[in-house]
């Protein structure tokens, strides 16, 4: 198409792209999550892969009610129910919910608790309720996916994408597609699945391990494109890592800042603007949000990479 014609045409809805619901992030990739393209999430096991997606399905699935599947190759149904409770009100909450439904409070805590509620104070219990009904009237839908391949994933896609209109793909846990596999499997899996976002208009948010060399390295700890697989960094349009110091019992980022609580989104690939990283705090171990709910977008250097050794990544496992 002529160049005069491509001006001509209208510029991208702001439809066709859905906010994370992390605005320092979203600021930084052009809006949030492209329709029709990949996003992926790399980090070590344990940094906070699944309560990132979380994240975003909470803010995109429950509370703007975008309807969002979630493929998890990693962890049941019911585990996501209580990771988007999580999301919501954080770990220590809900753990104090389990504890006292199995025990009745006594009628002088009752009565405490009905004086903080009448004075403006909302009770776990409240909250919960409340966000519980959220969930319920969400348009998200959850699938444990055992012993199978791509394709499957793309035929339950098409189905909600046709009953339900789906927007958002989540796939937690890309890399157990990829067992076994060699590289042009890999290659051709990764394909398939860049191809379906734009047949089908969603916008797809997969999560992957990075390998371990970055925990190896002398001067800081941060991954980088060399840890991810090349296939899966070829065909996203934003390639996101997450660090956070706290993982590796150090107290400090580069910059001295405290770390408790604390994290690094490193975009490292970005089709929407520059290669940077944005601070945000992590919520009771559960949740990324904004830092002291500030759209800030920490304005530091990035720190040197370092690679010991020559690394060829599709010959070491994850």
């Amino acid at each position: 198409m002529k160049l005069n014609k491509i001006l001509a045409q209208p510029k991208k809805a702001s439809a066709d792209v859905i906010p994370t619901g992390i605005n320092s992030l979203d600021k930084m990739i052009g809006g949030g999550l492209h329709i029709g393209e990949i996003c992926t999430v790399a980090a070590r096991p344990g940094m906070g892969k699944t309560s990132f997606v979380m994240s975003v399905v909470r803010n995109v699935g429950v509370l703007n009610k975008i309807p969002t599947a979630i493929m998890s190759f990693e962890a049941n149904e019911e585990y996501f129910v209580d990771r988007l409770l999580a999301a919501e009100i954080g770990w220590d909450t809900f753990n104090f919910i389990q504890d006292k439904s199995e025990k009745e409070f006594s009628d002088d805590v009752k009565t405490a608790i009905s004086i903080m509620e009448d004075i403006g104070f909302e009770s776990p219990e409240k909250r919960r309720k409340e966000y519980l009904q959220q969930m319920k009237e969400a348009p998200v839908w959850i699938e444990f996916c055992t012993d199978v391949i791509v394709d499957e994933i793309i035929g339950r896609i098409e189905r909600l994408k046709k009953t339900d209109d789906i927007q958002v793909l989540v796939i937690d846990g890309i890399e157990w597609l990829m067992t076994g596999q060699d590289n042009t499997e890999r290659e051709l899996m990764m394909l398939k699945l860049a191809q379906t976002a734009i047949r089908l208009r969603v916008a797809v948010l997969l999560t992957v391990d990075v390998s371990r060399n970055c925990e190896f390295r002398a001067c800081n700890k941060r991954p980088a494109m060399v840890d991810v697989k090349s296939c899966v960094a070829i065909y996203s349009s934003v390639v996101l890592f997450i660090y956070r110091p706290e993982y590796y019992l150090i107290d400090k980022f580069e910059d001295d800042m405290p770390a408790k609580n604390m994290a690094d989104l490193i975009v490292a690939k970005n089709h929407y603007g520059e290669v940077t990283f944005v601070r945000v705090s992590f919520f009771q171990q559960a949740r990324f949000e904004d830092w002291d709910n500030k759209i800030e977008v920490v304005e530091a250097p990035m720190p040197p990479f370092e690679s010991p050794i020559p690394i060829y990544f599709d010959n070491i496992p994850f």
